[in-house]
């Protein structure tokens, strides 16, 4: 996961992302923030932005952050970027938090119903309706779960 953050200011696609990427121009999501930018500004354009089509001329840069790596495989590594856009006040976020799990669990659900909960979510309501629905339906769920692990544990016995 990455932001990307169209920069009127300074002319640029801010990337920020947790993976260092040392050659960005010829980087897959170098490419992707270009795709982006065209159809933003395709957007805009279309909307009366006059400034729109600005956009395709932006530099593309990547924003360093002590918490990145050059490997493309770490864990939970989207959390990371979203709490540091979170949390951002000017100085760099301290995601020594992050390097318990249980805490990325936290943040993972925090983040999530923020998301769910949003304003600008469209289809809220139908997730809040099954989240009740579920709140309803646990006590069974939770009592057939619980039987099968017994019955499991009693064939494996024999």
């Amino acid at each position: 996961m990455c932001v990307l953050r169209f920069n009127y200011k300074s002319g640029t696609v801010d990337l920020l992302d947790h993976q260092l990427h040392p050659d960005l121009n010829n980087s897959k999501i170098c490419k992707f923030a270009t795709v982006i930018g065209s159809a933003l500004s395709d957007y805009l354009e279309a909307n009366g932005v006059c400034r729109g089509s600005e956009i395709i001329l932006f530099e593309h840069r990547q924003i360093k952050f002590p918490w990145q790596s050059s490997s493309p495989n770490l864990p939970e590594s989207g959390l990371i970027t979203m709490m540091h856009m979170m949390m951002y006040d000017g100085n760099p976020f301290d995601h020594e938090d992050l390097r318990r799990k249980i805490n990325r669990r936290y943040f993972v659900v925090q983040l999530t119903a923020a998301l769910i909960l949003a304003d600008i979510n469209t289809i809220r309501d139908e997730v809040v309706g099954k989240v009740n629905q579920f709140l309803v339906e646990k006590d069974d769920i939770w009592t057939r779960v619980h039987a099968k692990r017994k019955i499991k544990k009693i064939l494996e016995k024999k």
